[in-house]
């Protein structure tokens, strides 16, 4: 029973990255296109440079059984979104955006959910 679980928690491990890799991919640049010549600007004081301001996170709510009778099967899902969302983070982000995974129990309980 253990393997089946694994392999749950792999499987959406692997559809999370797999829909984070096809938001993040960058466009290639066609080899017909040639790129525009810059202009010069005037000569002109330099900008003092700015500081970015950090983005927010990105947040995920899930509902999961972490308790309950579901408890099995949702703490096995919940550490395979945390560590999509480890991963990710560890990469740069989504376009350098950190995520952020909150997970609520729902106790396998539609009054307690």
């Amino acid at each position: 029973m253990l393997s089946k679980r694994l392999i749950a928690a792999f499987g959406v491990l692997a559809i999370m990255l797999f829909a984070v890799a096809a938001c993040t991919e960058e466009e290639e640049a066609s080899p017909t296109s040639a790129p525009e010549p810059q202009q010069t600007a005037p000569t002109a004081q330099p900008e003092p440079a700015a500081t970015p301001t950090p983005l927010p996170p990105l947040v995920i709510g899930v509902m999961e059984s972490l308790t309950g009778p579901g408890e099995t099967y949702g703490t096995v899902a919940n550490q395979a979104k945390q560590m999509a969302v480890d991963e990710i983070n560890a990469a740069g982000g989504i376009n350098g955006r950190k995520l952020e995974l909150i997970a609520e129990d729902s106790k396998c309980n539609a009054e307690d959910a």
